[in-house]
């Protein structure tokens, strides 16, 4: 299997509260140690300010840039992929996390995955991103929730090269003996006559004859 060095995905992590309230514990946060341990304090906020008895109380996120290398098929890692395609402010840093675990990860998909992926294709705002997790469930057994997932893509996308994706998907799902319930049918058929696409207009008559 591949070896996967992610530096390059993510920015930063947060520590968790625990690992706060541990170090907070166990150790005095300096200027200097703050910056040895390459930890930045942000959002610092007072929940106790009053300082008549020499306390003070506050909230901060400490945030620290991590190197993590291992496994695709580690589910360490894949928590990171999933967590930045669905979270990751930067379209390309989500693009990334699905291409790894097209390219390396051989993926047997957990429900959490697939629910991610499914996130991404049916909200993300990047038409590219889009369309890389669609390839990606394309390549997974198809089911239930993928099969959903391509109607919405096929019904509501406004990328025409998604919507043929998502059509050639059901196709071939469909001559692998897949069927689709009647509402989904009379959708497709709707899409038929509607769409502004000639191709999609054609290939979902395609569709329908499967089911003829």
């Amino acid at each position: 299997m591949a070896i996967l060095l992610i530096g390059f995905i993510l920015g930063g992590m947060f520590f968790s509260e625990k690992d706060v309230i541990d170090k907070t514990k166990n150790q005095q946060f300096t200027k200097i140690s703050l910056s040895q341990d390459d930890t930045r304090i942000t959002n610092l906020q007072f929940v106790d300010s009053d300082l008549s008895d020499g306390s003070v109380e506050f909230t901060f996120d400490a945030v620290k840039r991590i190197n993590l290398s291992g496994k695709v098929n580690d589910p360490e890692i894949q928590n990171i992929l999933t967590y930045a395609m669905l979270n990751e402010q930067n379209p390309g840093s989500r693009l990334n996390s699905i291409n790894v675990m097209d390219t390396y990860g051989n993926l047997i998909p957990d429900k959490d995955i697939k629910d991610a992926l499914i996130t991404v294709v049916m909200t993300d705002e990047n038409p590219g991103v889009r369309m890389e997790a669609l390839k990606l469930i394309s390549k997974f057994n198809y089911d239930e929730s993928f099969k959903q997932a391509y109607l919405f893509v096929l019904l509501n996308d406004s990328s025409s090269a998604l919507r043929i994706a998502s059509l050639n998907a059901l196709i071939k799902a469909a001559k692998s003996g897949y069927q689709l319930k009647q509402n989904d049918v009379e959708l497709v058929m709707q899409k038929a006559k509607q769409d502004d696409n000639n191709y999609i207009r054609l290939k979902s008559k395609t569709l329908l004859k499967e089911y003829n």
